[in-house]
């Protein structure tokens, strides 16, 4: 058999990894439209299995890719209008909250969500990727969610584990109309940082984890929240130089070269800031 039919096969399994707690779980599939993954985690667990539960994520990223590892990082599936994979993240807390995420495997961008026993709701410019999904009046922009500096703003987020089970009682109670969407994007502003970047930027899953356990939560380091929209580039540059087999000419290493914790002037530096690599679009270097 080939290696691009046992590729094509491949994608085809159920990915089930479930840890030793039973409010941890993480299941995958290919998506075809009605079959969506499912995790789950518990957010009143302490900060070690927040750790552990992300690392389930890492390791299930890398299988939705057949595409080589780049500097030991996955590079995530092509980008496409309708994703073809997604992941329902479910998380409860205290008492019987509990509300499901719908996020993009490709972008790792958050779409919508679902309120405990409700229907799905999404941001306004993402609307058409639930089927049957109620705009929530805004879109998923930082300036929409954070404030008008954008994600400069996501300097006053606060994270960890009391901020999220905040976060999780408003969407778990959700009444569209009726719950403030000034409470309703922070909230998901919370779960943004918390579970989409930090599955992608090393810096905010640090920040997140030194939260964790604190009484009150803790907010991002401006050196985190500066890589936030460094994503993209931090991924052409290292497409790029997969490419080129070259660092300092590609012009988006260039542009991030003074920016993450280590600074990125290699592209080991780099990879050092992210889990995982997005296949960016209009990159400097076309990667095939």
């Amino acid at each position: 058999m080939s290696v691009m039919k046992v590729a094509a096969l491949l994608l085809l399994v159920l990915f089930i990894v479930k840890a030793d707690d039973a409010d941890v779980k993480t299941e995958w599939t290919l998506n075809e439209v009605d079959k969506i993954p499912a995790m789950s985690f518990n957010i009143s667990l302490p900060e070690d299995r927040y750790t552990s539960f992300m690392f389930g994520v890492d390791r299930q990223l890398a299988l939705t890719t057949t595409k080589p590892h780049i500097e030991k990082r996955p590079v995530l599936g092509v980008q496409k209008f309708r994703p073809d994979n997604w992941v329902n993240v479910t998380l409860t807390g205290r008492g019987h909250a509990a509300c499901t995420l719908a996020i993009r495997a490709d972008t790792l961008y958050l779409v919508g969500f679902k309120p405990q026993g409700g229907s799905w709701y999404a941001f306004d410019n993402r609307k058409n990727l639930i089927h049957g999904s109620t705009s929530l009046g805004f879109t998923d922009d930082y300036k929409s969610l954070a404030g008008k500096n954008g994600h400069m703003d996501l300097v006053n987020v606060a994270v960890g584990k009391k901020p999220a089970q905040e976060a999780l009682d408003t969407l778990a109670s959700y009444k569209h109309g009726s719950t403030s969407q000034i409470d309703t994007k922070k909230a998901l502003v919370r779960f943004v940082v918390m579970f989409c970047e930090a599955a992608r930027l090393q810096l905010i899953r640090a920040d997140v984890s030194a939260a964790w356990d604190q009484e009150e939560g803790g907010k991002l380091r401006q050196v985190s929240v500066e890589v936030t929209v460094k994503w993209s580039d931090i991924s052409c540059a290292l497409l790029g130089s997969s490419m080129k087999k070259k660092w300092d000419s590609i012009k988006e290493a260039k542009d991030i070269e003074n920016y993450g914790e280590p600074q990125m002037k290699s592209a080991k530096a780099a990879a050092d800031n992210v889990y995982c690599i997005l296949q960016a679009k209009d990159c400097s270097v076309h990667y095939n």
